[in-house]
């Protein structure tokens, strides 16, 4: 019950003793943006993902960690697709594409700079901020009209994270991280057609 745990978050977060944990604060900004995300009024799933986004801004500007910046990166990538729901003509076309390269751009930003964290760590779960950060630059690059780039020695470092992940803890998105970042390759080389086939074979 989505509802009633934001509710209780919401408690204990604003509770007068002070005793909710961070953790609890960040599980509410999470919450929010994902129900956000799966509304279907647009204006109430932006205020869901906007309210996480300022929760989860001020625990980045306490303390930045792996966790909440990839967090506030996620909450950025739902208003990306919120933004990207239906058509509009005009200015409000304009207006809506003009806040989807916004917050793409942040969503870039907070991956980022996740990834950056997971590396001064040797964190084990470097592929995940590292793949979305990946895909929100190639989003960019195309819809900017400019070439797409991949670091050879980025991307090594990580298939290198997803392989250890698969190995020592499978799971699914350990698993499907190897194919999702092959797609990304493709993509960003302009061979997806090419290689589409076998990349569906896969995740079948």
């Amino acid at each position: 019950d989505v509802d009633k745990a934001i509710d209780w978050y919401r408690i204990a977060v604003h509770a007068d003793d002070g005793s909710a944990s961070f953790k609890a604060a960040e599980e509410l900004g999470n919450q929010l943006a994902r129900r956000g995300e799966s509304k279907a009024d647009a204006p109430a799933a932006r205020r869901d993902v906007e309210e996480a986004i300022a929760r989860l801004g001020k625990l980045v500007e306490i303390q930045p960690t792996v966790e909440r910046e990839a967090l506030l990166g996620s909450a950025y990538k739902r208003l990306v697709m919120i933004e990207s729901r239906g058509a509009a003509a005009g200015a409000r076309a304009r207006a809506d594409a003009a806040g989807r390269l916004a917050a793409l751009r942040a969503m870039a930003l907070h991956y980022g700079n996740a990834e950056r964290l997971a590396r001064e760590a040797n964190a084990d779960n470097l592929y995940y901020p590292a793949k979305n950060g990946i895909s929100a630059e190639l989003t960019l690059a195309f819809l900017e009209r400019r070439p797409a780039e991949l670091a050879v020695e980025r991307m090594r470092a990580v298939q290198e994270s997803l392989a250890r992940a698969a190995s020592q803890s499978p799971d699914f998105w350990s698993v499907v991280g190897l194919i999702e970042l092959r797609v990304l390759e493709a993509v960003a080389a302009q061979r997806l057609a090419d290689t589409s086939g076998a990349l569906i074979a896969e995740f079948s």
